[in-house]
């Protein structure tokens, strides 16, 4: 993931997230110092670069020790508020402006931010339960005789699994679905990918919500479900609840959920706020 900024006099930079392999995890000052550093060009090796640098990129003097640098007001103070007591913490300042390169890549229409892999979140409802948009001049019998209201991520997942030949031999979970699969929200309907990489994510429920939640957690473990019914059923035996199958197939055994959240935390190392 990343994210494009512009510094004061104009040039763009990019700030980039990336999530490392736990052998490449930075994790300590000595590793940060071999990548990540801040300081002046020797004025014996590289005067030129050090005369440039001490001239472009560091602020001053100004002050007292050159009032008639281009900063200094009437006041005989610096418009920036230079010389400044040095911080353990950075600070945000007040003002802020669009420069001249800001405003040409944003004309241009180019990329501010982009993450990778995208994140597909995926439908989660019980069966005819699925929320349903509809535009304010519609009336109640064109509503419900809309067929495409019945079609969602869920319901198209089920019918890829009966119908297309390529879901049937991947055989995948829901949340691998759209690693393979693009969904459309036009046409409500699942097609085979060709670029680009994607992940999938079942939105979060809570397990208070019952049937819904055991739902969720027989599609995290079932591959290839063509139907409710086919997620009710074991050794041919369909049974009535989400939550009686999910004990069959002993998902309810143990209770490993804040393991397994842990777990992901300690791989990805990501802060929270």
């Amino acid at each position: 993931m990343y994210t494009i900024e512009f510094q004061k006099r104009g040039l763009s930079h990019a700030h980039f997230l990336i999530i490392l392999m736990d052998g490449y995890k930075l994790l300590t000052p000595q590793s940060y110092d071999k990548i990540v550093c801040a300081e002046l060009p020797d004025p014996h090796i590289d005067h030129h670069l050090h005369k440039l640098v001490t001239k472009h990129m560091i602020h001053g003097p100004c002050g007292y020790l050159n009032p008639s640098n281009s900063c200094m007001q009437k006041e005989e103070k610096c418009k920036f508020k230079y010389p400044k007591q040095l911080t353990e913490q950075t600070t945000k300042g007040k003002n802020s402006w669009v420069s001249p390169p800001e405003a040409a890549w944003r004309l241009f229409a180019f990329s501010i931010s982009e993450m990778t892999p995208s994140v597909c979140q995926l439908q989660l409802h019980l069966d005819g339960q699925q929320f349903v948009s509809f535009k304010n001049n519609q009336t109640i019998d064109q509503i419900i005789n809309n067929p495409m209201i019945k079609k969602t991520m869920l319901t198209e997942f089920f019918l890829m699994n009966k119908m297309n030949n390529d879901a049937i031999n991947l055989n995948l979970l829901y949340k691998e679905f759209p690693q393979h699969f693009v969904w459309s929200s036009s046409y409500k309907m699942w097609s085979r990918r060709k670029q680009r990489l994607t992940i999938g994510r079942i939105v979060t429920c809570h397990p208070t919500e019952g049937e819904r939640y055991y739902l969720r957690l027989l599609l995290m473990n079932i591959r290839g479900p063509k139907s409710y019914e086919h997620l009710r059923m074991i050794d041919g035996k369909c049974y009535t609840t989400f939550r009686e199958i999910a004990e069959k197939r002993g998902l309810l055994h143990f209770d490993n959920n804040l393991i397994e959240c842990m777990s992901e935390a300690v791989s990805y190392q990501m802060l929270y706020s």
